[in-house]
């Protein structure tokens, strides 16, 4: 047989489809977020959450970089959540951590999460809440249930729920005590209280935190209703008009929620992306919206919603720098509001429950 002359041999450039196209192109972007370079992973903005969820892991991956550098930071001098530059952001990146884990299945930071998570140390932040009533009230508190259902439920530990049960009837009498229509902003957001007590509730199985919450939600929506002017959240990060929205959907019997969205839909509907962001909070509002976003989808199926999230979810992370950027103002907490609005849209999305 003759010998084939190698160095002649027409060698024909292999033709990537679209989606092997796009793969690569992830993971391109990936190994350069090292060195700064732009998050964003595909030619354009994604159009559906499906699009979004496709590559969750991934995006995962480049938005648990500034959280890892922050949660290991010592910034206060709090026990455990003492990084991120304030507690609620340390609450909230230990949360994009454990997130992380369970988006990407990577155990990577479990042995740090356990290390932070010390009974000791976590002893000794729930007697600083028990003396200081209004510290973290409610927006904080509130974050610190979302990690304490998603910890159990991803490690089967019930290691936070002490201090769980404390900051639960922390934010049940603060509640008690007020009148709301859920127009307050986003440190004082009532909606986003409730919305974390009655997941949290669930979570544990609390009835009675689960009916309370439920019933002064109820009385709050329908003494407000479904109008709502996106104006109030021109300096917000979180979303006054919608987490009202997702709070809704979450306590109306399905024929109240449904003439509460049909009026909704018509009155302030649903908002256009953030696509220049005009203050420092304001680069977490995109992320902020595609959390309730994403919950309206899951119970109405409605295209508007699944559209809107991923019109928010893409202008929130296509800007590497709107939530890696100068740690004072965005790179301390923006990237885990991203995490949560993928573990939104992934597998058992719906609450807290295991």
């Amino acid at each position: 047989m003759a010998r084939r002359n190698w160095s002649q041999r027409r060698f024909r450039p292999a033709v990537l489809g679209p989606e092997a196209a796009r793969r690569l192109c992830l993971i391109a972007g990936l190994l350069a977020a090292g060195a700064g370079a732009p998050a964003w992973s595909q030619s354009g903005p994604y159009a559906t959450s499906q699009d979004v969820a496709r590559d969750r892991a991934i995006i995962a991956a480049q938005l648990v970089q500034p959280i890892e550098r922050c949660v290991k930071r010592r910034d206060t001098t709090h026990d455990v959540f003492r990084g991120c530059i304030d507690w609620h952001s340390s609450v909230h990146g230990v949360l994009g951590l454990v997130l992380f884990g369970d988006i990407a299945q990577d155990k990577r930071h479990d042995a740090y999460i356990e290390q932070q998570l010390d009974p000791e140390k976590l002893a000794l932040e729930r007697a600083m809440l028990a003396r200081n009533p209004d510290f973290e009230m409610p927006y904080g508190r509130a974050w610190f249930l979302r990690l304490a259902f998603e910890h159990e439920r991803r490690f089967g530990s019930q290691k936070l729920r002490a201090m769980a049960g404390d900051v639960a009837g922390s934010l049940k009498a603060f509640a008690a005590k007020r009148r709301s229509d859920l127009h307050e902003g986003s440190y004082g957001s009532v909606s986003w209280a409730l919305i974390n007590l009655i997941e949290y509730a669930a979570a544990v199985g609390d009835r009675d935190l689960q009916d309370f919450a439920n019933g002064y939600a109820r009385t709050s929506l329908l003494r407000a209703g479904p109008r709502c002017d996106y104006r109030r959240e021109r300096a917000e990060f979180m979303s006054v008009c919608l987490h009202r929205t997702w709070l809704a959907s979450a306590v109306l019997t399905a024929a109240e929620f449904e003439r509460w969205n049909d009026e909704f839909l018509k009155l302030p509907g649903v908002p256009d992306a953030i696509a220049a962001p005009v203050s420092a909070h304001h680069h977490g509002l995109n992320f902020s919206r595609s959390w309730a976003l994403a919950a309206l989808y899951r119970k109405t199926g409605l295209p508007a919603y699944d559209r809107g999230f991923a019109a928010h979810f893409s202008a929130g992370y296509r800007n590497r720098s709107h939530w890696d950027g100068d740690y004072q103002t965005v790179a301390h907490w923006v990237a885990q509001f991203g995490m949560l609005a993928l573990r939104l849209i992934g597998p058992n999305a719906g609450g807290g429950g295991r």
